[in-house]
């Protein structure tokens, strides 16, 4: 594989970021570069700079939807490039998030019933 000269490999990383413009209650609050398979964890993290809220205090949305440390950044905000961040309690950040995970699980484990209980359906039949 052909190594890139560091000028190219920096043109490379700042080509394909998102410049993320990020909100408050009371309006704009900054902007911040990111990869687009950056993890939302990363995120916090330069907002914490940025914006001098501490990690364990920010709930981070996107177009109306809770983001999770673990949620990828060109995934879940696309092409909207906007967050909105509100300083919260860290006991309800964390709420929040083991909210959101426990419907993720139901949701699989429901999708999961519904393909077993086709699979003994087909075979069933046969």
């Amino acid at each position: 594989m052909a190594r890139m000269a560091p000028e190219t490999a920096l043109q490379t990383t700042v080509q394909d970021s998102m410049e993320l413009q990020v909100y408050g209650l009371s309006g704009w609050i900054c902007s911040v570069s990111v990869a687009p398979d950056a993890r939302i964890s990363a995120v916090r993290r330069l907002l914490a700079r940025a914006a001098g809220v501490p990690v364990r205090q920010q709930m981070l949305t996107s177009g109306g939807n809770q983001l999770d440390d673990h949620d990828v950044v060109g995934v879940v905000i696309g092409d909207a490039k906007e967050l909105m961040l509100v300083r919260c309690d860290p006991s309800v950040v964390a709420k929040a998030s083991m909210a959101r995970a426990g419907r993720v699980v139901l949701a699989r484990a429901r999708a999961m019933v519904a393909q077993n209980t086709a699979q003994v359906a087909a075979a069933a039949a046969h």
